[in-house]
């Protein structure tokens, strides 16, 4: 089909934060018009009045969550982004659906669209269940339900990693050929190789610290410290719990600048997670040359290379990941240099827009 305009449906954050920037980049060098939709709070429809109505008593914030749960919401918040996107002169020829959170025209296919997804609900109940907290299991079971609807009716859709491919070819029943992995890029970038390197210096990156496995992070890194006393950790990240001696809880960093210096001064980079569709942090790690210690769940094992670019462990085992972390520290410094050099180049190889972008193009393009 010939794509001359091209609508995309977004969560409303990930427009401003710029979260898909990398790859709508890529696609405006084939499409004349892209035009952004944020969504995802407001809602319409039927549904969106009958929410309205049942939700009415409580704390603000209480009553919001409550109508973003509802068993009503994917559709109400699907048909919100339609009307926004027919509204639109002229009417786009395709909609670019980013993420799972809801999907217009999955119901009326007004118009074809196509899903970019890291991950699916499904997944996430299946795999870590208290990423679906909150919902109760009428809830949890509707918003399944709708996004098979979604994904069983896209025009095709793409993934962040195989992992995630593979999920939704067998626990939907897509086609093959219909789901493609495409990837996806890197905001931070370091331009030189480095030349140092010191394994004692750990740096985790995350929020949502308990998914991202930071009690093991902490209770591995006290096993260590009482052996290696010079340890040092800087954590970034919002929601980290109170750490231990010799832990540096820096919050939220968001000046890319203090990143790109944390990154330099760290020797080893760590990420324990219990579950993670694709951390981008990781390869943000490796562009910057730092050999990883991760967890081999969801699509990490598709960005470590054991052995070549990092070491991967199970989840949830603070005892493997102190020995996995203790085994780095006794590295010579060449050999670790040579581990950060390959995540390096692998990173700029695998997670780059270019490369997500003319991946979908070539699929776009023969739909």
């Amino acid at each position: 089909m010939e794509i001359r305009r091209l609508a995309v449906s977004e969560m409303t954050g990930d427009n401003r934060s710029g979260r898909f920037h990398g790859i709508l980049h890529e696609l405006a060098r084939h499409i004349p018009e892209i035009v952004h939709f944020p969504a995802g709070i407001k809602m319409a429809g039927w549904r969106a009045k009958l929410i309205n109505r049942l939700y009415r008593n409580g704390s603000s914030e209480e009553i919001w969550h409550k109508k973003q749960r509802s068993i009503f919401s994917y559709r109400a918040r699907s048909a919100y982004a339609e009307e926004q996107i027919l509204a639109h002169e002229p009417v786009p020829d395709l909609c670019l659906q980013m993420l799972q959170h809801f999907c217009p025209f999955m119901i009326s296919r007004t118009l074809p669209y196509v899903i970019y997804m890291d991950y699916t609900m499904a997944q996430a109940a299946e795999r870590y269940p208290l990423w679906t907290r909150g919902r109760s299991k009428l809830q949890l079971a509707a918003h399944i339900r709708d996004e098979g609807i979604a994904l069983r009716h896209a025009r095709h859709l793409f993934t962040f990693t195989e992992n995630t491919r593979r999920f939704v070819i067998e626990r939907f029943g897509i086609a093959e050929d219909s789901v493609t992995t495409v990837g996806v890029g890197c905001p931070h970038k370091e331009s030189a190789p480095r030349k140092h390197l010191n394994p004692h210096h750990l740096l985790y990156v995350g929020h949502e610290f308990e998914r991202k496995g930071g009690r093991y992070l902490y209770e591995a890194f006290s096993l260590l410290r009482e052996k290696y006393p010079e340890l040092t950790l800087n954590v970034v990240g919002e929601d980290a719990d109170d750490p231990p001696e010799g832990v540096n809880r820096l919050g939220k960093v968001t000046d890319p600048a203090e990143m790109n210096r944390l990154y330099a001064e760290a020797g080893l980079f760590v990420l324990p997670s219990i579950c993670d569709p694709s951390p981008l942090v990781i390869a943000e790690a490796m562009h910057h040359g730092l050999p990883v210690v991760s967890t081999a769940v969801d699509g990490i094992p598709e960005m470590v290379l054991e052995g070549k670019t990092g070491s991967l462990v199970p989840p949830c085992d603070s005892r493997a990941l102190a020995d996995a972390i203790e085994t780095m520290l006794h590295k010579p410094e060449s050999e670790l240099l040579t581990m950060g050099q390959a995540g390096r180049a692998h990173a700029l190889k695998t997670f780059n827009w270019e490369r997500a972008g003319e991946r979908m193009w070539n699929v776009l393009k023969a739909l």
